[in-house]
């Protein structure tokens, strides 16, 4: 199983299809940041989600995490795609 780390910039229909479907096979880690902050990413099965505290505009029930938690996050991925 591959551990991937999708960094959203933004809302993207090709990144969230794309999570859903490497979410079945895959242990799949979604850090969202700038614009993307404000995403709401319920309904996908299996995917780990965090925000950049420092981008963050709105109040998120998904866990916050700064820059080094993120530097981490890149490192221990397998794959980093960034939208």
């Amino acid at each position: 199983m591959k551990k991937i780390l999708h960094i959203l910039r933004k809302d993207d229909r090709l990144a969230i299809e794309t999570i859903s479907k490497q979410a079945m096979h895959d242990k799949v880690t979604v850090l969202m940041i700038q614009e993307a902050t404000q995403l709401k990413m319920d309904g996908i099965e299996g995917i780990e989600v965090f925000v950049l505290g420092e981008d963050m505009r709105h109040p998120t029930r998904h866990q916050k995490i700064g820059y080094g938690e993120m530097i981490d996050m890149i490192f221990k991925a397998d794959q980093v795609i960034t939208w």
